[in-house]
């Protein structure tokens, strides 16, 4: 009797931690963590990020505006598809992730 309680129980522990891991998995957190993390890491990979600080820093604070529209317009012509879609998906993810909560304090309700 004690054998088949023990078994029932580890099984019983082995589904709760199953429904457990799925519902963390599932979640909008850990989604769009992960689409952030995988389009941040193509995006390093793509792009040399220290060359764009220096040539951004080298700009007139007044032509900031005119050099980034000037390169995202270079990598369209050029055809860098790959890097404005990571720099999406980096975009998409960070404000989706702001949207459902995660940056700003909600109110606890106690019953």
């Amino acid at each position: 009797m004690k054998n088949s309680s023990s078994n029932i129980r580890r099984v019983v522990m082995r589904r709760v931690w199953y429904s457990y891991l799925l519902s963390i998995f599932v979640s909008y957190s850990t989604l769009f963590g992960f689409i952030f993390g995988v389009s941040s890491f193509v995006f390093i990979k793509l792009v040399s990020v220290g060359d764009v600080v220096s040539n951004l820093l080298a700009v007139q604070v007044g032509a900031v505006p005119d050099f980034i529209y000037n390169t995202f317009a270079q990598a369209i012509a050029n055809g860098e598809f790959m890097t404005l879609l990571t720099l999406g998906l980096i975009i998409f993810s960070l404000l989706s992730w702001r949207f459902q909560g995660h940056f700003y304090h909600r109110v606890i309700q106690y019953a």
